[in-house]
């Protein structure tokens, strides 16, 4: 058992102590809760590179990155694929509420894994196409690649949805592509993990954490040339540790 381990597992134990008694079903959850939230919160605090408001994972290397998040569908795979129709009609319904997609075309989706995004999206009538380092074989929608290095032509998609910029490497090269292939006027549509200011801390496959999601939009904002148009938290659909926010690109929109 790990450090981390310990000291969350003690600190779930002194709960029970105060407590006098054994903690009924709905208390052991809320415990088991607050123990992987402490675990996560020790790890972000003591492993993390803090050089700035935005943290980082220590990877040694980019070779080092790309295995471990590759890793991940392993790990994940059967939790996506139980929760794959409650998780595809909350993709709906939020996309259908977002009035900025509605008028764009083609959509790019990143590290979109099995593709249930990318599934909503043609479902509401888009061009959509997902990338991803590993999503799996035969997966119908969504290619290999890395949203570090988009294949797309400059200024070709009219949006790019986006759910897991916490798992990027080197956010200026992501938001140099983002910025490349997205046309004037196009949208990033980016669903952005709550901060650690706000209570929420990265967990085993976070690359970067930052304060609050607001903050971290600006800086992608910033980078790609885009105003944020719009901003509303995802509790509504079952997600309500992330912020939606539309980010639309400076510029005339074209033809």
């Amino acid at each position: 058992m790990t450090v981390l381990m310990k000291i969350a597992r003690g600190a779930v134990r002194r709960v029970k102590r105060v407590m006098g008694r054994v903690p009924s079903e709905q208390e052991s959850l809320e415990l088991r809760r607050r123990e992987k939230a402490e675990r996560k919160r020790l790890a972000f605090e003591t492993t993390w590179q803090h050089d700035g408001p935005v943290s980082r994972r220590p990877y040694t290397s980019y070779d080092e990155y790309v295995a471990h998040q590759s890793s991940k569908l392993e790990i994940a795979q059967d939790n996506l694929v139980q929760h794959e129709q409650e998780r595809f009609t909350s993709f709906v319904d939020r996309f259908r509420q977002c009035e900025e997609l509605a008028s764009r075309h083609n959509v790019v989706c990143l590290g979109a894994r099995l593709g249930t995004e990318v599934r909503a999206l043609i479902e509401l009538g888009h061009f959509a196409v997902g990338i991803d380092l590993n999503p799996g074989p035969g997966n119908a929608f969504v290619m290999v690649g890395d949203f570090h290095d988009l294949v797309f032509a400059d200024q070709s998609v009219d949006a790019i949805y986006c759910n897991c910029l916490d798992h990027t490497f080197d956010l200026d090269k992501i938001c140099g592509e983002m910025g490349r292939v997205l046309r004037p006027g196009g949208i990033a549509l980016l669903d952005i993990y709550k901060g650690y200011e706000e209570g929420h801390y990265a967990g085993a496959f976070e690359a970067m954490h930052w304060p609050t999601s607001r903050f971290f939009a600006e800086i992608i904002a910033g980078k790609i040339d885009a105003a944020i148009s719009s901003q509303r938290n995802l509790a509504d659909f079952g997600q309500d540790i992330f912020d939606q926010f539309v980010l639309v690109k400076r510029g005339a929109i074209s033809s």
